[in-house]
């Protein structure tokens, strides 16, 4: 099911696309090496794929625009994580992963969107998918910038985790695993860009070593095979859906003001 929600995404906008795999991708990763159980790291997967499905109610012009936002234009895409969870919310089976899907702008400092969460409030699921989608965007050419090298990125990364725009450990794991987070969220051969080699040797992942050769078809493998058949899962609540919903309004009403996740999703041009 996920993944027809992402083919829907890529008939808007093959960029979004793109970034919502790598997001996924590398999601999975960082609650793997967090010891987050098997079936959490399934959804962490499935959050990856859907955190931008919002977007498809965003016109292709502000999404693709080669310049800077206006505050209008801005507001529109800030109202894009509130959407991805209008979407989802009506979904039974899939209350946590909408929640982790429509969190990806919230903040450490409280001063994210749409629900302004902070503290115990913002879980560890929701600061993975958060640095996953910074991350991955930073790392992909954009129509109106080029990407940045793996080490720009990580610069960037702790620089937010400075102003507490991000969760320093969350993105120290991806300083710890740097040329295989950047793999996965890009799809690339970084053995080969880093070590000038062949891209012999392998990724560690949840299923083993594999292969930079063969990680296209591993990552596909990996997205057959664990979302098939796994929409009416239904794992614990770890939130209260409609405290959140109620939350939401107040968070809507304020989108248009600066945030500090404002300025994240300026610096990433998300």
């Amino acid at each position: 099911m996920a993944l027809i929600f992402v083919r829907i995404v890529d008939a808007k906008s093959p960029l979004t696309m793109q970034h919502s795999l790598g997001t996924a991708r590398l999601a999975r990763f960082l609650a793997y090496k967090a010891g987050l159980s098997k079936e959490v790291q399934d959804k962490m997967e499935v959050a990856g794929l859907l955190h931008d499905l919002g977007k498809l109610r965003v016109p292709n012009e502000i999404l693709e625009k080669p310049g800077k936002l206006n505050r209008e234009e801005r507001s529109l895409i800030e109202r894009h994580s509130f959407e991805t969870y209008k979407i989802l919310s009506g979904i039974k089976g899939l209350e946590d992963i909408t929640l982790w899907a429509a969190c990806h702008h919230e903040t450490p400092d409280g001063q994210g969107y749409p629900f302004r969460l902070a503290g115990e409030d913002l879980t560890l699921e929701m600061r993975i998918i958060a640095v996953s989608d910074v991350f991955q965007a930073l790392a992909q050419r954009r129509p109106y910038r080029p990407s940045l090298s793996a080490a720009e990125v990580l610069e960037m990364l702790r620089g937010f985790v400075g102003q507490r725009r991000l969760d320093g450990a969350v993105v120290e794991m991806i300083g710890h695993d740097l040329e295989q987070t950047w793999a996965l969220a890009t799809g690339s051969n970084l053995k080969a860009e880093f070590a000038g080699g062949d891209g012999s040797n392998p990724v560690e992942t949840p299923d083993g070593p594999v292969s930079y050769t063969h990680l296209d078809v591993y990552k596909r493998q990996v997205l057959s095979r664990r979302l098939s058949g796994r929409s009416d899962r239904r794992g614990p609540l770890l939130r209260d859906v409609w405290r959140h919903r109620r939350r939401a309004d107040a968070g809507v009403a304020a989108g248009a003001r600066a945030s500090a996740a404002g300025a994240v999703a300026v610096s990433v041009g998300l």
